[in-house]
């Protein structure tokens, strides 16, 4: 399970999961507007992994009770908590 900040395009800054890839390409997720029946295409060399995962997200996601999407976009959201500094604004950069 990998996560991913795009480097480049319209969604610049916007966390996601990665849920396949080939060789030039991820598929990513966010669970919302990208949700899994319908991944985002996104060139490799516009991605930058995240390799650290908090164990909140980890649980997050291996939560059988709730809908796939719904545990995607908790976790991106807390990914997107946990990286972003509080107080920051995202609009500013």
């Amino acid at each position: 399970m990998q996560f991913a900040i795009i480097k480049a395009g319209h969604d610049m800054r916007q966390i996601y999961q990665v849920i396949d890839e080939d060789e030039r390409y991820v598929y990513l997720v966010n669970g919302s507007t990208r949700t899994t029946d319908r991944p985002k295409k996104k060139s490799r060399k516009h991605v930058q992994l995240i390799k650290r995962i908090p164990e909140e997200v980890l649980h997050i996601l291996e939560e059988t009770q709730i809908e796939e999407n719904l545990r995607i976009e908790r976790a991106v959201r807390v990914m997107r908590d946990q990286i972003t500094p509080k107080g920051s604004n995202e609009q500013s950069k």
